[in-house]
């Protein structure tokens, strides 16, 4: 779901494997990271290491690029696309290196935003990071082989519009198919061809992703200061401002604009808080149901949206008519509202996740718990990168890595210890990166292996050792005494 000047679109689409891999997105320069090449196909990616890596300054650019849409242009085939408005079908054939150039475009694109995707000045984006770069590591055939052998069967829905739209494997040719209850407004004319068209050459372009949501760690205040941290109110300041150096106020510019005072995860959490009444109504998404065992399993409550479109939480534990305003929960509530309000409203199949530190604010017990939901999730076609600290979270992934070995097939303990069916996931789709400065003033990103049994993360292990060599050595002299 995405939206061009207000005009909403939600998509629904079926995934197809791929035969070569053009999602290896390639970076350097960011931040203190000096150069990675991160695997955006798999379909859970972990981003490992010690505080200040540049672990989230990866994760927003990678944000950046798969959830902005540059619009595609192609005014022949739009010209086609606009016959949809009098027949039941149109048929086009694409210029597949349209596509590939398409990629490159918003590549381009993800880099000239960096400002708001950082929420900082020009200034600063020149002193700390005017030599970054971005792209995706595949040639041009290699890329066109990919998108030809690509299948699309997926549902449009532009306002009160329904088209499908698909494409075969082996074939460029793509047929659209309009819904015979469409009615068509004389603006909507020219704008759902070029809405199709971007649709359709980012679905090839970065299949099997269709867009990215994420939740940063600042996650916990949006809610509850939503109403202070309002963009509205925040460019109406920045308006203010330039009046008081002298400047006119230009009101066109004013709603155009996004104050660039918030990074972009930041902004687009603010832009859902406050549109909470208008999320609610829209249809449950497919995932409802695991949000409600969220709830159940880890809350023991429910997340609510009242008339005012304010956050509530309701506790199994009290009478249904007591709801406690957001601001009162604790802390758990506050950390997982967010990502129970997208799962029971805002989610579709391809979407990518990123979670900024899941394990916040969460007892071990729920992290485990929370782990085993997102594998559950990643099983019926979500897809997370979440950047993590918490062992107890890693352990948990290492056990569903275990759980779907072959060799455990039949095995009674692995329904015993709760791991069956949706709590298994396979070392091939797990793509783990250890980000170190490893002695250098700048960082490297090192693919961490991944077997059978799990993997390792080296920081974490050592810390851990660390802490039990302390604890056994002063547990042994305080009952046996100090022999030195």
């Amino acid at each position: 779901m995405f939206c061009v000047n207000r005009i909403w679109i939600t998509t629904n689409f079926y995934l197809c494997k791929k035969i070569n891999n053009t999602m290896k997105v390639s970076v350097s320069k960011i931040g203190a990271v000096e150069k990675a090449t991160i695997d955006l196909e798999k379909r859970l990616i972990l981003f490992c290491g010690h505080n200040g890596t540049g672990k989230t300054y990866l994760s927003y650019l990678i944000y950046s690029l798969l959830k902005n849409t540059v619009s595609a242009s192609n005014l022949a085939i739009e010209k086609i696309i606009r016959k949809i408005v009098s027949q039941a079908d149109v048929i086009f054939n694409l210029d597949l290196k349209d596509v590939y150039a398409y990629k490159k475009k918003c590549t381009k694109r993800a880099l000239l935003n960096l400002d708001s995707t950082f929420g900082i000045s020009g200034d600063i984006i020149k002193q700390f990071l005017g030599k970054a770069s971005i792209d995706f590591s595949n040639e041009l055939d290699e890329a066109i082989d990919n998108f030809l052998q690509q299948e699309i069967k997926s549902d449009y829905y532009i306002n009160n519009l329904h088209f499908k739209v698909q494409k075969l494997k082996g074939t460029s040719e793509v047929t659209i198919y309009a819904d015979e209850n469409n009615h068509y407004k004389k603006y909507m004319l020219e704008i759902v061809p070029r809405v199709l068209l971007t649709g359709i050459y980012k679905e090839l372009a970065f299949n099997p992703i269709r867009s990215a949501f994420i939740l940063p760690v600042e996650r916990n205040s949006i809610y509850t200061f939503k109403t202070e941290l309002s963009l509205s109110r925040n460019a109406l300041i920045d308006q203010m401002q330039k009046l008081s150096q002298g400047d006119n106020i230009d009101f066109y510019e004013l709603m155009q604009s996004k104050t660039a005072r918030y990074p972009q995860p930041i902004t687009d959490g603010l832009t859902i808080a406050n549109d909470l009444t208008n999320v609610q109504g829209r249809k449950k998404s497919k995932y409802y149901d695991i949000a409600e065992d969220i709830e159940r399993e880890i809350l023991n409550g429910s997340i609510m949206i009242n008339k005012s479109g304010d956050v509530m939480f309701h506790s199994n534990n009290t009478a249904k008519s007591r709801r406690l305003p957001f601001h009162m929960g604790a802390s758990i509530v506050k950390t997982l509202s967010s990502l129970i309000i997208y799962l029971k409203y805002l989610a579709s199949e391809g979407d990518l996740v990123i979670i900024d530190e899941p394990e916040m604010n969460l007892h071990p017990d729920s992290q485990r718990l929370l782990a085993k939901v997102l594998v559950k999730l990643i099983n019926h076609n979500l897809r997370f990168l979440i950047s993590t600290h918490s062992d107890y979270i890693l352990r948990e992934i290492n056990i569903m890595i275990m759980a779907s070995s072959s060799k455990l097939d039949g095995s009674d303990a692995i329904s015993q210890l709760g791991y069956g069916g949706d709590y298994k996931i396979s070392p091939s789709d797990i793509g783990a990166y250890y980000f170190d400065y490893s002695g250098h003033k700048t960082v490297s990103v090192k693919p961490i292996d991944v077997y059978e049994n799990g993997f390792d993360v080296e920081s974490i292990d050592d810390t851990i050792c660390s802490q039990n060599e302390a604890l056994e050595t002063l547990s042994d002299i305080l009952m046996y005494g100090d022999e030195d």
